[in-house]
């Protein structure tokens, strides 16, 4: 009993002590402490219980295969020391890939330079497992690449270069301009502009529709946003000088639209955004089946968000929007990443508009 009487205050002041412990700015920004867990650089593969990642194994780039069950390697799926181009004699740098809907084709990324917090250029090339062959995806002699994606049926591929939109036909390389009005500072196609990648962390302006046939794409006309001019300094004698489109709060923003391209046809046509309002978000779009497209629409104070639905069925004549669902708040409407289309028509998604956070069922009658 005097043992309990003694160990207990013991303890007490034990407790107390460390819980009056300060919590300092070093402790809470600076150090691990309150970090979660997380996992970064693995790609899950078709068949749900391999992974891979891209590692290096003396000195050589490698993209291996593991098993999620036991985390073993199974095997190599790319090895950095077959990435030589026709005529060249040292492999090509890889520093990032993708996998085609087969899995049997790499997007295969190199010469990375940031361009902003999320986005980036690169040459890509695209890599065949099968035959070990790889070919640059357009001219490495123009400017790099963004947003390189295969098609889901893996016949084409997409990019931007320029501020303008791209396809490739995988099996001729035969590459497409899908629009030409691109120019830096002023009309953005298949990309987004400063605001969306940073306030939105929207980056890819494009989608791809399920059979690969069609395209949705965003088109961002900046020429009447002012622009943000700032000093860089990039270790040289002189330094230089940025600009870029950046509205500040109150300012014009982007005027966006979006636009339905059939691959085989070449055929481009505006999407009806149901509005004649222009000062307004496109934050998420996409594709419901091949059919029908959806895409979410917001006020400029983000306090209305909608979400339509249109039929494409005739590519160059899209049909008007109808309205699918609508929220508003006094304060603002969240973008969220969670709408998922059922296949009877109906959908899924999150709230906050009752006040919590709740995962709402709309039936498609």
């Amino acid at each position: 009993m005097r043992t309990t009487l003694f160990l207990v205050p013991a303890l007490v002041l034990g407790i107390t002590a460390n819980a009056q412990k300060p919590l300092t700015n070093q402790e809470i920004w600076y150090s691990p402490a309150f970090s979660s867990e997380r996992v970064d650089g693995l790609l899950s593969m078709k068949d749900g219980i391999h992974y891979t990642t891209l590692e290096e194994e003396g000195g050589t780039a490698m993209v291996n295969q593991y098993a999620y069950k036991t985390g073993d390697k199974v095997g190599t799926v790319v090895n950095g020391k077959d990435l030589v181009l026709s005529g060249a004699t040292a492999p090509l740098p890889m520093e990032g890939y993708s996998f085609s809907g087969d899995e049997q084709r790499l997007m295969i990324e190199s010469g990375m330079q940031p361009l902003y917090r999320y986005s980036y250029f690169a040459y890509n090339h695209v890599y065949d497992r099968s035959s070990k062959k790889l070919m640059p995806l357009s001219d490495p002699a123009k400017s790099p690449q963004r947003l390189a994606t295969f098609s889901p049926d893996g016949s084409h591929a997409a990019f931007v270069r320029d501020n303008n939109l791209y396809t490739v036909e995988l099996a001729t390389m035969k590459e497409t301009a899908v629009t030409t009005d691109g120019e830096w500072n002023k009309v953005l196609n298949g990309a987004t502009d400063w605001v969306y990648e940073e306030e939105f962390t929207l980056v890819q302006g494009y989608q791809w529709s399920p059979d690969g046939k069609k395209i949705l794409f965003l088109r961002s006309d900046e020429s009447g946003v002012r622009e943000f001019d700032f000093t860089t300094y990039r270790h040289e004698l002189y330094p230089g000088s940025y600009k870029f489109k950046y509205p500040k709060a109150g300012e014009a923003n982007s005027t966006v639209s979006l636009h339905i391209h059939d691959v085989a046809s070449h055929t481009t046509a505006p999407l009806d955004l149901g509005t004649t309002e222009t000062d307004l978000y496109l934050p998420r779009f996409g594709f419901i089946d091949r059919e029908h497209v959806w895409f979410m629409r917001m006020d400029r104070l983000q306090q209305t968000k909608t979400i339509q639905r249109a039929n494409i069925t005739v590519p160059d004549h899209p049909g008007k929007p109808t309205e699918i669902y609508s929220e508003k708040s006094d304060t603002y409407v969240e973008v969220t990443d969670d709408l998922f289309f059922l296949a009877n028509g109906g959908f899924i998604l999150t709230s906050e508009k009752s006040g919590w956070n709740h995962i709402h069922w709309h039936d498609p009658s």
